[in-house]
Formats: C-alpha cells, sequence, structure tokens
C-alpha cells in the first residue's frame, strides 16, 4: 500500500518527517540518515540495502570530501562572526539597500550564487544578524 504513492509525496512526507524532527532539536545528520533510509524503504529497496548504500557512500571519497567542505564552511563562518567581520557585511549591506525586507531576501541569494556547497550554513548567521 505505501509503495503506491507517487514518489513527490514521499518526499514531501519525509521532508516533514526532518522538520519535525529538527524542531525537537534531533541532529540534522541523524534526521538526513533516517531521511534516506526512510525513503530507501519506502521507495522498495530491503533494509540491509539502504544501510549498506548509506555506509559505502558515506564513506566514499565524495561523501568524506563533501563532509570537509561542510566543516570547513562553518570554521570560516565562526571566524567571520568572532572578527566581526559578517556584521560589517550585514551593516554594508543595509547601508546600500532599499530596506531590510531586501537585505533578509538578498543575503542567501548572494551566497546562493557562489559555486559551494553548505551556502545555508554560510548565509543563516547572516541572515540572523539582518533581522535584528
Amino acid at each position: 500500500m505505501l509503495l503506491l504513492f507517487p514518489a513527490f509525496i514521499k518526499m514531501a512526507v519525509v521532508f516533514s518527517l526532518i522538520l519535525l524532527l529538527g524542531r525537537y532539536k534531533v541532529p540534522l545528520s541523524l534526521c538526513l540518515f533516517s531521511a534516506a533510509g526512510i525513503i530507501g524503504v519506502w521507495m522498495g529497496q530491503p533494509p540491509l540495502a539502504v544501510g549498506r548504500i548509506i555506509i559505502i557512500k558515506s564513506l566514499s571519497g565524495e561523501g568524506l570530501w563533501l563532509s570537509l567542505v561542510v566543516i570547513e564552511i562553518i570554521v570560516l563562518s565562526r571566524l567571520l562572526n568572532e572578527a566581526r567581520q559578517m556584521e560589517r557585511i550585514v551593516t554594508t549591506l543595509k547601508a546600500i539597500s532599499p530596506g531590510s525586507r531586501f537585505t533578509l531576501a538578498s543575503l542567501p541569494a548572494i551566497i546562493g550564487l557562489l559555486p559551494m556547497p553548505g551556502g545555508a550554513l554560510f548565509s543563516a548567521p547572516m541572515v540572523e544578524a539582518s533581522a535584528e
């Protein structure tokens, strides 16, 4: 019965589950691994095969490289925060923008143009600072 749902409905349900778990302060990594497992099983794969794929892909060169890049983005973001450079970026953008709504919308858009994974991790502190 559950296999008959269209894929986009399954994705929406699992995405909602990620948001719900995040609301209850479940670590994002656990939410994402759980979501990957649920999607795999819900799409008809055996649970052991799904677990094997998750482990293999997480420990592959690409998976480890992506993890390293995300960690570096978090470190850069914290360094910019501690050096008050993030504050300067937000202040400058506020000074040249027509309003606070524009500032809130443009910060993630500008960071999103950069070809890097984890852009949301980098732009979230800026959006938080501009919302104050």
